[in-house]
């Protein structure tokens, strides 16, 4: 089973994709802020990370998958964002296996952006 790790400061965002993705019958985890996210990960190990860019306390979401593809290689991720400039753009580009998506969103949007990782 495909194994999703969700990365969101903002509780709708995180509950509402938990709840969409799980319903699609992948296994979901969810943190609220980087650090949480970097201790729970080495347990859970993620196939699939979804983090927003724009998270309180001491890390982006670009440090949540950096950090992260450093133990996990394989770790294909999409950072989510209201704020898409140029610049954001090309530093997502430099992660190995990401992509963007930007906010807001819909369910086929997410879904799609998913079920391209998984195949």
């Amino acid at each position: 089973m495909t194994r999703i790790f969700i990365v969101d400061d903002e509780p709708s965002y995180r509950d509402s994709l938990e709840l969409i993705l799980s319903y699609e019958d992948y296994e979901v985890r969810t943190a609220a802020d980087g650090v949480t996210a970097l201790e729970a990960a080495v347990v859970f190990l993620p196939h699939i990370l979804i983090v927003d860019w724009m998270l309180r306390g001491q890390m982006n979401g670009l440090g949540v998958a950096k950090t992260l593809l450093q133990s996990n290689p394989d770790l294909r991720t999409i950072v989510i964002t209201g704020y898409a400039t140029p610049q954001l753009v090309a530093q997502i580009e430099r992660i190995k296996g990401a992509e963007m998506l930007a906010k807001p969103f819909g369910v086929d949007e997410i879904l799609a952006a998913v079920e391209s990782i998984v195949g």
